[in-house]
């Protein structure tokens, strides 16, 4: 059972997306029911990414004496509270509150499922594991937000919470079944867990997440303006392209944790950084034909999620005593990176033009990767020191 945990794990990834991004597809039906303008609804994003990003690293932090199946289970529960109790209530400010747990027991799931998952499985597919719970994660874009969405214009939209809540519940009772207890034969005091902050490698790769999630963030956030100014398309047009970006999304994690196994995550990530800067950094020629547009969007955001589960097992072997402390920190730089995407993109589209975003991307992948060489640089020389 211990592989099929990994997929378990995955589903709860598939509920965090989509408990993340549903607000996007439901904006005005909760605008409408709760009387409050749209821009107020928008403040429940900010408020679970901030449980995400902040308050899911001090939990963590807090939790660290304990043993990561009890860790998983709370943070799960969390989660599923966050989620369910909304259903409840009609008060804005309670809501974002109960946005704010949500964030803060997902973030903590997902930062230590990433990290338990590659326990549960032989070495040789600990990058697959990783990939298996991403691709959770990014189905919730192509399948969560779109039933989602539905299913709160059949129902309404605090059905699909209370749902999202009792299907978390179920999943920590699986979990509580099945997965045995991970505890480490040596405590490790959490003043010398935290002391991974330190790691030149460490941080390194974080910023790596960072202006991956940035150069994510400024395309996809104006992806249709990006693409109309190149194309006069139809919205059902652009819907096709989005969804098959969503598809190109699962592939890409699938296919980063396989080649992690397969070349390691050095290789893995230089490779998929190289091709994402080189294709947006060619976007504005390459845009000028239907087919190079859909291949610039297609490749970006493969390539994208091709790094992203190497870069979270890279981080598990540079952090091996506090793995779970090191995702939630790279995570928290997930989200603020997907909360400075939309300003970069917006300041581009202001001053000159959407067909400006694309190049613009490319110099932020760019950057990633000089971050990627100096923290391999860090832990190659680490490693040449402990072992003299």
């Amino acid at each position: 059972m211990k592989n099929g945990l990994v997929y378990v794990f995955a589903i709860g990834g598939f509920l965090l997306g989509t408990a993340e991004s549903i607000v996007a597809g439901i904006i005005e039906m909760m605008s409408s029911d709760l009387q409050v303008s749209v821009s107020s609804v928008g403040q429940f994003v900010t408020s679970f990414a901030l449980g995400f990003g902040i308050g899911s690293p001090i939990l963590i932090a807090l939790t660290a004496k304990y043993d990561r199946k009890k860790v998983l289970l709370t943070s799960l529960v969390l989660f599923a509270a966050g989620n369910a109790l909304t259903f409840f209530v009609s008060s804005f400010e309670l809501i974002l509150l109960f946005r704010l747990l949500a964030g803060t027991g997902g973030g903590a799931y997902i930062a230590v499922a990433l990290a338990v998952a590659t326990k549960l499985v032989s070495e040789d597919k600990r990058g697959s594991a990783i990939g298996i719970i991403a691709t959770g994660v990014t189905s919730a874009l192509v399948i969560g937000v779109p039933l989602g969405t539905l299913l709160s214009q059949a129902v309404g939209w605090r059905y699909l919470f209370i749902i999202i809540g009792i299907l978390s519940l179920i999943l920590s009772f699986i979990i509580s079944r099945y997965m045995p207890v991970i505890n480490d034969k040596q405590k490790i005091p959490l003043s010398e867990q935290i002391k991974i902050l330190k790691d030149k490698a460490v941080i390194a790769c974080v910023l790596v997440s960072l202006f991956i999630v940035l150069d994510y963030a400024t395309l996809l956030t104006y992806l249709t303006p990006f693409i109309q100014s190149f194309h006069r398309l139809t919205t059902e047009a652009i819907s096709m392209i989005l969804l098959a970006a969503g598809i190109a999304s699962m592939i890409g994690s699938r296919l980063g944790g396989y080649l992690t196994d397969k070349w390691g995550s050095k290789s893995t990530i230089y490779t998929g950084l190289l091709l994402q800067a080189a294709i947006l950094l060619l976007s504005s020629m390459l845009g000028t034909t239907m087919i190079g547009m859909i291949s610039v969007i297609l490749i970006w955001i493969g390539s994208l999620w091709i790094i992203t589960p190497s870069l979270q097992f890279y981080l598990v072997t540079l952090s091996p005593k506090a793995p779970d402390i090191a995702q939630s920190v790279n995570l928290s730089f997930f989200q603020f990176g997907l909360a400075l995407g939309p300003l970069l993109g917006g300041v581009i589209i202001n001053s000159s033009s959407a067909s400006n975003l694309g190049w613009t991307a490319g110099i932020v992948a760019l950057i990633a990767m000089g971050f990627a060489i100096f923290s391999f640089a860090f832990s190659s020389k680490r490693k040449n020191v402990a072992a003299a």
